[in-house]
């Protein structure tokens, strides 16, 4: 019942933001004085991927196809909807027979902001569960620099129902304080489920060196009650076109991992047009299963989390990637990768395609 009706609030309040913004006569006390320049007033956004992916290990070819569509609506000048949405097929050809064709639809996000000021923004939906960077920050297709996830996205790609607090506080002239914080509670609407829990992102920035140290705290509070804890990092180096970032996750029940990853632009280094739209990728992680003790305090054996398959045992992996932009919207992708399990050592290819799209905006 609560879950229904803060859904239903949700909703109403979205419409009622419509009608204000619609209605010329209501007044608005975060209006801001019109200026003597031309203002620009924001539209509705659509923006998304499509994408087709393939991974080939020994005996197991799979592809999928993944329609990945976000919106974004402007409600007046504080208020912002904001929705991802994601289908996608998993079609796999197992040692020469075909699986059964999986559909699969998942409302990633759906969210009202409301911008309190610079420095503090609320929100309430369905949200991502603020846990490390790569689920907020690089898990659609269209973004991230290898289309195989990290396997220990398989432990943060959650969502949750419930509310959060996130904004930025700049200390001083060098750093700048980032910080999330969030409460979800149970729910089990088809679209909109969620487990109960609490917790939140922080993190430090330094724009001057492009780097950034963020610590996460989450606590499960759902039929299994555990802590999860997440270090990352990530560095945009300023004098060469490199990427490094990196997560670390000690999470107990689940296991624990880490990734780190650099992503190398050759556009600044060739006169070579070919590799001028091209960038090479590295990554190397290890996951650790949970331990006897942990195992005996959870029911989830498999561990499914998420859109991945946590492995049933200690695992290393390291891929190589390169990228090529035909276009600023469409991205070709092919990665080499190795995995190194007890009994389970395997190479793994990886073919894909991405298209941007977008529409809307603003308008003077």
């Amino acid at each position: 019942m609560m879950t229904r009706t803060f859904l239903v609030a949700l909703i109403g309040l979205s419409m009622g933001s419509f009608g204000w913004a619609d209605n010329p006569n209501k007044p608005d006390d975060n209006t801001t004085p019109p200026s003597a320049e031309t203002s620009v007033s924001p539209l509705p956004t659509i923006t998304g991927g499509l994408v087709f992916n393939s991974t080939f290990t020994p005996g197991t070819q799979s592809y999928s196809p993944v329609v990945n569509p976000i919106v974004l609506v402007p409600l007046g000048n504080r208020f912002l909807f904001e929705s991802e949405y994601n289908v996608n097929s998993d079609l796999t050809r197992d040692h020469g027979a075909w699986n059964p064709r999986q559909l699969n639809r998942e409302i990633e996000y759906m969210q009202l902001d409301y911008m309190v000021n610079p420095h503090l923004t609320i929100v309430v939906g369905r949200v991502f569960t603020p846990f490390g960077i790569y689920i907020e920050r690089y898990h659609p297709e269209w973004i991230r620099d290898l289309q195989v996830a990290p396997i220990i996205f398989g432990i943060s790609h959650q969502q949750s129902m419930g509310a959060e607090l996130r904004g930025a506080v700049h200390l001083n002239s060098k750093v700048d304080l980032t910080y999330t914080g969030f409460y979800a509670f149970n729910s089990t609407i088809n679209y909109f489920t969620g487990d109960r829990g609490l917790g939140g992102r922080t993190s430090l920035f330094f724009p001057e060196k492009g780097v950034e140290a963020g610590f996460s705290y989450n606590r499960r509070l759902g039929d299994n009650r555990f802590n999860l804890y997440a270090f990352d990092g990530t560095w945009n180096m300023k004098s060469i076109p490199l990427d490094l970032r990196t997560e670390v996750f000690k999470t107990g029940m689940l296991g624990n991992g880490y990734w780190v990853e650099g992503a190398y632009r050759l556009n600044k280094h060739s006169h070579n047009s070919f590799l001028r739209k091209s960038q090479v990728v590295l990554r190397g992680e290890q996951y650790f299963t949970p331990s006897a003790a942990d195992m005996a305090m959870t029911s989830m054996s498999g561990m499914m989390m998420g859109d991945n398959f946590l492995p049933d045992q200690n695992t290393t992996r390291g891929f190589a990637g390169w990228n090529y932009w035909v276009s600023d919207a469409v991205k070709l992708s092919f990665a080499f990768g190795r995995s190194f399990a007890l009994g389970e050592n395997q190479n793994i290819y990886s073919l894909g395609i991405t298209y941007r799209f977008a529409t809307g905006g603003s308008e003077k």
